[in-house]
């Protein structure tokens, strides 16, 4: 009985590391997709306050150190061109509260002075 035991114990450990180590690949070759893609990539707490994830190609769209986005929205907020502030906060709130994809167009200010713009 002991040894049944053991054989099984080894055998579950087995599987565990070898889908472990599946998962690991899968999400190196996500993460690696993310990375390579020029489109702005995130994803939201549930609460919206925070990003769980942030695509690097965000600094380049954008100006804004991805990691400056991880605790706080403000400095994408901050950068969004002031005449567009107020529909974008509107479909930030719709998008948070129904979960449900919004499509909004707007401005905003890159650190090179220049104005760019991103669909959402």
């Amino acid at each position: 009985m002991l040894r049944r035991l053991s054989d099984s114990y080894a055998s579950l450990e087995q599987k565990v590391q070898e889908r472990t180590l599946a998962l690991q690949t899968s999400e190196q070759r996500f993460s690696s997709i993310l990375a390579a893609m020029l489109d702005m990539v995130w994803s939201l707490s549930p609460d919206g306050r925070r990003l769980i994830y942030v695509s690097p190609s965000v600094s380049a769209v954008t100006g804004i150190p991805p990691e400056s986005l991880r605790e706080t929205l403000a400095p994408f907020f901050a950068a969004i061109h002031l005449e567009d502030l107020g529909l974008v906060k509107t479909a930030f709130a719709s998008l948070v509260e129904s979960g449900k994809n919004v499509d909004v167009e707007f401005r905003f200010y890159h650190p090179s002075l220049e104005i760019g713009r991103a669909h959402v």
